[in-house]
């Protein structure tokens, strides 16, 4: 039986982890979680600027009483 690099990797990380046998579920949550990692790296370095607003917009005055 042959496996490729990736699969004998995350083989390796999954039952480091879980110290059992790695199920569908698994993979999917450990993938998942390396997706929002990645997001949230990219949202820290890369904020988003808020846009200006359009001409003739006049933002309402707050009420204080």
């Amino acid at each position: 039986m042959s496996s490729t690099i990736m699969e004998d990797t995350l083989y390796l990380l999954n039952s480091i982890l879980l110290g059992e046998d790695p199920t569908v579920e698994d993979f999917i949550l450990l993938v998942g979680t390396c997706v929002a990692f990645v997001a949230f790296v990219l949202w820290c370095c890369f904020p988003v600027a808020p846009k200006d607003p359009p001409p003739g917009y006049r933002r309402p005055e707050p009420a204080y009483f």
